[in-house]
């Protein structure tokens, strides 16, 4: 593991991440994803963000990574409902699909509650993204459509039973993406 601050990009020198006081917050990686990181900066503070802390950028070059099958959850349960793969020769179908009249009500929506910025709080942030990714999403179901991955029904565990009652199936399918993703 590494810790980034003070190293890598912009931030050489380590910048304070705590109202110019101290670095209390770190970004960290692993040795296998060090080399994706184009730049690492600490941002200026701004109250709209935190109360102390002063954000974080982050900036990977993932144009050399391998492309693999990863598709958006956008449900959860057994049989997950997934959006289709990005396709850019759809591009313009993805922005015709893209619903004029919501976007117009987010616009007055972030408008309404952005008109005061001192009573703009981690909710409303929460919100306005919330509504900007449904369109989004919605668009991209229109575009590239949706499926179901089926479950099957057993529950693999490789041999080894594991009988913690937090272990579930969910907690199988994310480590086995992990495991994944250390080896891209």
């Amino acid at each position: 593991m590494y810790i980034m601050n003070g190293r890598i990009g912009n931030d050489e020198v380590g910048k304070p991440t705590s109202k110019n006081t101290s670095v209390v917050d770190y970004a960290i990686s692993t040795a296998d994803v060090l080399y994706l990181v184009e730049n690492f900066d600490v941002l200026p503070f701004s109250s709209l963000y935190s109360d102390i802390h002063c954000p974080l950028e982050l900036v990977l070059n993932c144009s050399n990574i391998k492309q693999s099958n990863v598709n958006i959850n956008v449900e959860s349960g057994e049989n997950n409902t997934y959006i289709g793969k990005w396709n850019h020769d759809q591009v313009n179908e993805y922005k015709e699909n893209l619903d004029k009249e919501s976007i117009s009500q987010l616009l007055s929506f972030i408008m309404t509650k952005t008109e005061n910025v001192q009573n703009v709080d981690k909710n409303t942030i929460d919100e306005i993204v919330n509504e900007i990714r449904d369109v989004l999403l919605n668009s991209a179901r229109n575009t590239f459509g949706e499926f179901v991955q089926k479950t099957y029904g057993f529950d693999y565990t490789g041999g080894k039973q594991n009988h913690r009652d937090w272990f579930n199936t969910e907690c199988r399918r994310e480590r086995r993406a992990f495991r994944k993703s250390k080896r891209i």
